[in-house]
């Protein structure tokens, strides 16, 4: 099913050093990196002009896009909205989809949006001159296959477990390399104050 008949976008919002409002908390392009889940601690606030309408606050299950940035190799990054325990918007460097439908958990289309061939197929249909940038026509086109919630539910799991183990994997080897680097200095200083 397109993913345009199982979410609704909406673009996200722009200020200026000079607007005066509310302060609020916001996502932006620098915030996804590559995260699977938004992390709010690190977003910055701003001041919009005005106050922000409820259909630009993000909630839990929104999952949110690099629109544009100037880098084509970032666009169509995605993220999923946790909890936020405060009002928080985002930029208008990203596109946000809510979905309209039950039948998607969020966390299987998250990770569905997250394949090589989906962010493929967003950048390819990117457009603009200098700056590629996804849109919303581009989203809706994108066809989302998708088995029974229990099939989604178990598909998300091993995702994760297999995501858990990668990431306790990459801390081992970075473990090592800093330990190998430690050892490669410590022979350094004895050799070159002639402790060998």
């Amino acid at each position: 099913m397109p993913l345009g008949e199982l979410a609704a976008f909406r673009n996200g919002i722009n200020f200026t050093k000079s607007s005066k409002g509310t302060p609020i908390k916001i996502l932006g392009v620098k915030d996804f990196q590559n995260h699977y889940w938004a992390p709010f601690e690190d977003f910055d606030s701003i001041v919009p002009d005005g106050a922000v309408p409820d259909s630009d606050i993000l909630i839990e299950g929104d999952i949110v896009f690099v629109r544009s940035n100037g880098n084509p190799d970032l666009i169509g990054r995605c993220l999923l909205i946790g909890t936020l325990p405060e009002r928080t918007t985002h930029s208008g460097f990203t596109i946000k989809a809510r979905l309209q439908s039950n039948d998607v958990m969020p966390a299987y289309l998250c990770h569905f949006l997250k394949s090589n061939s989906t962010r493929q197929e967003m950048i390819d249909g990117g457009n603009g001159a200098n700056i590629k940038s996804l849109n919303q026509g581009t989203l809706s086109r994108i066809v989302v296959p998708f088995p029974s919630s229990a099939k989604q539910a178990e598909i998300v799991r091993r995702l994760e477990r297999m995501q858990a183990e990668t990431q306790r994997l990459e801390s081992l080897y970075q473990q090592k390399l800093t330990a190998l680097d430690d050892l490669k200095k410590s022979l350094l200083h004895q050799a070159f104050s002639c402790q060998l």
